[in-house]
């Protein structure tokens, strides 16, 4: 039995690698291998592993094949959460006297954003923020930073604020998307409106970090105001009036 690996068209050797290149979260690539019989005797193949979390084989060859005749083995690899390098290796035996061990290497890089926000510590997701008591007309700033800890782009939505309220806006935002260990700031603001009381708004912000695809906040106010009561006599007096 001769055996003879190929991928592609181009003849594979054991000890060689494979580099699969970056690969965004839930993407996959097929590496498929042709093992082929060139000898007068039937080929046996045993022992096929493949260690390494992510990959996985899609298809396998049969134990023997036959002179002349070949197979295909796949190794698939799916880009997990968790980013950075992956590897595999993939062995196995045959009865080819010159060729009784193989092992092929797989690598591939796992590319994704992670989205982290932080109000001095991390802030994690439903984090409630009370601004506290704003007179009318003055102001009062929650102040963020955003940090893209990921190996890929994070891409943001331009409009965090999607419940509006009265009172609540953004101020300081970051662009579109952020680099690779790219920081930038977020400043949301409560303006106290004229109508006394508590103000509510929920703040979300959509991203392509596949863990925070939708981060929300809940925002409290409590808008201050005095208000001028005049009376005589237990009846009210209005500016103008005359005695």
């Amino acid at each position: 039995s001769e055996l003879s690996l190929a991928s592609d068209g181009k003849e594979v050797k054991t000890n060689d690698e494979f580099i699969l290149g970056d690969l965004a979260v839930g993407s996959t690539k097929d590496t498929t291998l042709t093992i082929a019989n060139t000898g007068n005797a039937d080929l046996s193949l045993t022992d096929l592993k493949l260690e390494g979390a992510d990959f996985a084989f899609v298809a396998k060859p049969s134990e023997t094949i036959l002179p002349g005749k070949s197979a295909t083995l796949t190794v698939r690899f799916t880009a997990p959460k968790s980013k950075g390098d992956k590897q595999a290796t993939l062995s196995f035996a045959s009865n080819d006297p010159e060729k009784k061990n193989t092992t092929i290497a797989f690598k591939a890089t796992s590319k994704r954003s992670e989205l982290v926000l932080k109000n001095g510590d991390e802030i994690v997701q439903n984090t409630a923020f009370n601004l506290g008591s704003v007179p009318t007309g003055s102001t009062k700033d929650l102040r963020l930073t955003v940090t893209n800890t990921g190996n890929a782009d994070l891409t943001l939505d331009p409009s965090p604020l999607r419940i509006f309220y009265e009172g609540f806006s953004v101020v300081d935002k970051p662009g579109k998307s952020l680099k690779p260990g790219e920081t930038a700031n977020l400043t949301v603001r409560f303006t106290g409106p004229v109508k006394k009381g508590n103000y509510f708004a929920e703040f979300e912000w959509k991203s392509n970090d596949p863990d925070k695809k939708e981060f929300i906040l809940n925002l409290t106010a409590t808008a201050l105001r005095s208000e001028l009561s005049l009376a005589s006599d237990g009846k009210e007096v209005k500016t103008n009036d005359e005695f």
